[in-house]
């Protein structure tokens, strides 16, 4: 059942199926859940035509207000795409996320446990393939192909959906998907190795300061009233309880930092004003770091998982997000080894399970997306049984080290960028961007153009002229 309203971006609710595989009590429960349809790009007054193109972006870990923006400010790749080829462009909220909640409430749906038992990657998807289908029954446009989209955590949903629904999607663009991020695969301190890379890389005295900063902090925690100090040096806004809130804090920014250093560094940033201190005042040059960069001029929040504080998920975003990395997506990301500038720690799987056991009453399957996507092969799973998938990556983003970064095949292709940070082909086109990052969303726009244009039910007509000349230039040079 849609629920719709007329605008040229409109928000739609549809009635969605909280259980698609089973037969039980939750497969005849329903949720409301949120999309927004973007009809700026296509033919004048929301004229759809069967056959022209349609880009389906999938909400990740947040409200998809975050992604659905309007016409010459929305996402980057996804703007020049829909202008292109004039396609219409839909925006799908995950499930347990934003409005898309069952009981309209995360408190209410995470206290139930057979509607929490629905919250997985597989009835995301699920969600996703009857969206789209609906969708297209209810315009007409059956013929329409649909390339999927997605960054990050929805990247990885758009390359898992290319390979579960090849019937519905003729091609996806994962940007910055972190699929191999599965336990056991990459190893363990990769992340920690490439944000310290990318500290290193802008300046060693910022490396070695950070570096020097977790045993100072230790070691002023240590003395008597030792935490006041530390209150009083980092200006918090409550007093410290031990050393690891604060040392938590530290790390949460600088990995934040590193992943969403943006076309302007941040790292420049930090690194600028740490380098700039004495070596006696370490901890003072990171304390102004730490209230520059958060905005507070007063005091620091030192709540790591706070929103705001490099942290972009609000509370009910978390707290879904909490569930997801505790019972499916299970990863060793925060373990760091010697060789890093972040201070030691290993990861302990069995103390994660009993950590989701306390605190959900359930027991995880850390193998069960290897099994079900392909994880552990997932690289022979692609090359054998996939086609036409794009993974986007920025090098500098710590998550890199979990993408897929090489070609696997003719068409499932990696497109990197040496300076590029997390999903920035996915950020808004700016007219300061550098060309490396142009360059990026060229080669994406020409592959995906290639897609459509071997799609039988395409119609070049839809097209505007500077689109024609785009697909001429790929058929010339391309095909």
């Amino acid at each position: 059942m849609w629920l719709t309203s007329d605008a040229t971006i409109e928000t739609r609710y549809y009635s969605q199926h909280l259980d698609h595989f089973g037969y039980g009590s939750m497969s005849s429960k329903y949720f409301t859940q949120k999309l927004v349809v973007d009809y700026s790009y296509g033919p004048p007054n929301q004229e759809l035509v069967n056959g022209s193109p349609i880009l389906v972006f999938f909400g990740g870990e947040a409200h998809i207000e975050s992604w659905a923006l309007g016409p010459g400010i929305g996402p980057g790749i996804v703007a020049l795409a829909a202008t292109h080829f004039r396609a219409l462009v839909v925006y799908i909220e995950h499930r347990f996320y934003g409005e898309s909640v069952p009981y309209g409430s995360i408190d209410l749906a995470m206290m139930d446990t057979e509607v929490r038992g629905c919250f997985t990657s597989a009835q995301a998807l699920a969600d996703f393939a009857d969206i789209i289908l609906s969708l297209k029954l209810n315009f007409s446009i059956t013929n329409s192909p649909v390339i999927v989209m997605g960054g990050s955590y929805s990247g990885m949903l758009a390359a898992w959906f290319r390979l579960k629904y090849p019937h519905i999607a003729i091609g996806a663009l994962a940007s910055s998907a972190p699929v191999l991020s599965i336990l056991e695969i990459p190893p363990e301190d990769l992340y920690c190795s490439i944000a310290s890379r990318d500290y290193r890389e802008t300046s060693h005295k910022c490396y070695d300061y950070i570096s020097k900063s977790w045993g100072l902090i230790d070691q002023i925690a240590m003395q008597p009233r030792g935490l006041d100090s530390l209150d009083r040096t980092f200006r918090t806004c409550s007093p410290l309880f031990a050393a690891n809130e604060l040392k938590n804090y530290l790390a949460q920014m600088y990995r934040y930092m590193a992943q969403y250093n943006g076309r302007f560094s941040r790292i420049n940033i930090i690194c600028d004003e740490i380098s700039h201190t004495s070596e006696n005042d370490i901890l003072e040059g990171i304390s102004r770091v730490t209230l520059m960069l958060s905005g507070q001029q007063i005091c620091n929040n030192i709540t790591w998982i706070a929103p705001g504080n490099f942290n972009p998920l609000d509370h009910a975003s978390q707290k879904a997000w909490s569930w997801q990395l505790c019972s499916e997506l299970l990863s060793a990301q925060n373990a760091c080894s010697n060789d890093t500038m972040f201070e030691p720690r290993t990861f302990s799987l069995s103390d994660h399970l009993e950590d989701c056991l306390e605190r959900y009453g359930v027991y995880p399957h850390p193998k069960w997306l290897s099994t079900y996507y392909g994880g552990h092969e997932i690289k022979s799973t692609l090359k054998n049984f996939g086609s036409n998938i794009i993974f986007s990556n920025g090098l500098k983003d710590p998550l890199s080290g979990a993408s897929i970064r090489e070609d696997i095949s003719e068409t499932i292709v990696a497109i990197n960028t040496n300076q590029g940070s997390h999903s920035l082909d996915m950020v808004a086109v700016h007219q300061d961007d550098p060309k490396w990052l142009i360059n990026q969303r060229k080669k994406e726009l020409k592959i995906m153009s290639k897609w459509i244009i071997n799609n039988r039910g395409f119609n070049l007509r839809h097209l505007n002229l500077f689109s024609l000349l785009v697909v001429e230039f790929v058929v010339i040079h391309i095909l």
